[in-house]
């Protein structure tokens, strides 16, 4: 409904609480959370509240949060309006006040409704009708929940909890009532529940006792009305022990006789059937312990010493005293030889097929390593193979010293692993391409030892022959392509010459003899007559 008004008032307040939390209980399974925050006021003060309760989701968390929030800001607004009458009006209810001169507005729950009228003899037109609409103004409301100690919800729910310090009623209706009497200690005041011991049943812990059984102080009498365990005596205050040398007549369970017919005397226990010995008579009776055992007496001489002859054997057996010298064992003494000894992981056992007749280890057949009477580290000994050396790429060699051999350097002459002989520092290498020899001439000596000459390779690539009392050095031939000659100069065994041969003219040596092999025509070879020569003596190469 839309009404002018005469007159507003407004008035900010902090809304508190200003941050509602709802999450759910402890010990759901499925946890969530929700909230809701009144910025404005949280900037200024905060003040956080929260709820527990049963959820199914964040969204319904959010949803509880965002309600309770608004809850608060309702109760927060503060303002009031004075309007005509409305007999409709009441409290709580939502309406909005709009002021179209200074374009403001207001909305909220009504808190407080006054009514004014006054009755005008001028009529009606002079007479008061209007009322006052107050927003919020919860304070007396607010103070009544703090004084319960309780929260608007819990208004709402009708009190679903009340916590009361001191309760005076008059009367009380209610569907159970459980009431404890305490006195001002706190402790129960039997006296209140209008009854006694005499219809309480004894407990598992404690029972009644007969309050004849008791004195005037409440402490138990023992006198005829208690029942005594057979053979108590209550003038003693103890039961009868039997001292005598011979067993009790009529003796209960558990009953103890001092027997004193043995020295010392032995203390025995009725078990219901028998007497029983309650203390160990001697040693017989003590069973082994932990740390220390019985030993018989036919192992123990008189001075206390075991006597082993009567030690039984168990893991470990006995030796016999002839069998031990000084502590020592006696091999000569011992049962079985050296084929009864096991081998052990450093020393073992040799046999005698493998030793002669003077007790020296013999490489025999009998002698073996994987088959072989020795194979390690590239040398191999056996009887039909002989000395074999494998694997290396000095299986065999020869040094100057022991130094040299140890360190593997300065060798003089060694097999490789491809089976050549090198020797020379590497110069000489014999092999299954022949014989290679470098950087020296190859001696040929007679049946004696004596020099007969030596074949070497001049700076030229030359192959020739030094004779013993030749005066110099015999060209064989032409080894190098440089000069064209298919084959080098040699003599036959018929003392014949054979030059070397070419089809066209080679690079000229001094003295050199070529056959022309198309023209038919030797040539020979002078720097002093100009170049090639054939044996016509005519110009040029023919």
């Amino acid at each position: 409904m839309t009404h002018p008004f005469f007159a507003k008032a407004l008035k900010q307040t902090l809304v508190t609480p200003n941050k509602i939390v709802v999450r759910s209980r402890t010990d759901d399974e499925d946890q969530y959370s929700g909230e809701a925050t009144n910025a404005e006021s949280y900037a200024l003060m905060p003040k956080v509240e929260y709820f527990e309760t049963y959820l199914t989701s964040n969204d319904q968390a959010e949803d509880i949060a965002e309600a309770k929030l608004a809850m608060s800001e309702m109760w927060s607004k503060a303002g009031s309006v004075r309007v005509p009458m409305n007999l409709a009006q009441e409290p709580f209810d939502y309406i909005r006040v709009v002021d179209s001169r200074e374009g403001d507005e207001r909305v909220g729950n009504i808190g407080r409704l006054t009514r004014h009228y006054s009755v005008s003899p001028q009529g009606r037109q002079s007479s008061r009708w209007e009322m006052v609409a107050t927003f919020g103004d919860w304070q007396c409301v607010r103070k009544a929940l703090a004084n319960l100690n309780i929260s608007s919800d819990d208004l709402q729910n009708s009190f679903t909890r009340l916590y009361v310090k001191n309760l005076y009623a008059e009367h009380i209706q209610a569907d159970s009532l459980d009431l404890v009497w305490l006195d001002p200690d706190n402790t129960i005041d039997l006296s209140k529940i209008g009854d006694t011991l005499d219809h309480l049943p004894d407990g598992e812990q404690y029972a009644r006792v007969k309050s004849v059984h008791l004195d005037a102080e409440g402490g138990l009498k023992l006198d005829e009305n208690v029942w005594y365990q057979p053979g108590y005596d209550p003038s003693t205050k103890e039961k009868g022990i039997a001292k005598q040398a011979t067993a009790p007549a009529d003796p209960q369970l558990d009953d103890f006789w001092l027997d004193t017919s043995v020295t010392p005397n032995l203390w025995k226990r009725w078990n219901g059937s028998a007497w029983v010995k309650a203390t160990p008579a001697n040693q017989d009776d003590l069973p082994n312990g932990a740390l220390y055992r019985r030993c018989k007496s036919t192992a123990v001489t008189t001075d206390g010493i075991v006597v082993l002859d009567n030690v039984q054997v168990g893991t470990y057996g006995l030796v016999k005293s002839t069998g031990i010298r000084a502590g020592q064992i006696r091999l000569d003494s011992c049962y079985g030889d050296m084929d009864d000894i096991d081998q052990g992981q450093t020393w073992g056992s040799i046999r005698l097929a493998c030793m002669d007749g003077n007790g020296y280890l013999e490489l025999n057949s009998n002698t073996k390593v994987n088959g072989e009477w020795y194979n390690n580290t590239g040398v191999l000994i056996d009887s039909s193979k002989g000395i074999r050396l494998y694997g290396t790429d000095m299986a065999f060699g020869t040094f100057a010293n022991v130094s040299d051999v140890r360190a593997g350097t300065n060798w003089k002459c060694k097999v490789d692993a491809n089976g050549a002989i090198v020797a020379g520092a590497g110069n000489v290498l014999l092999n299954s391409s022949g014989i290679t020899v470098k950087g020296a001439k190859l001696t040929l000596q007679d049946s004696g030892g004596g020099h007969g000459g030596t074949l070497y390779v001049d700076t030229s690539g030359r192959l020739r022959l030094d004779g013993a009392g030749w005066g110099g050095s015999v060209l064989v031939g032409e080894l190098t392509s440089t000069y064209g000659i298919s084959a080098g100069t040699y003599i036959s065994a018929t003392t014949f010459l054979y030059p070397g041969k070419a089809a066209s003219q080679p690079i000229g040596s001094e003295g050199g003899i070529v056959f022309n092999t198309v023209s038919g025509n030797l040539n020979i070879f002078s720097a002093h007559l100009g170049g090639w020569r054939h044996f016509n003596l005519d110009v040029g190469w023919a």
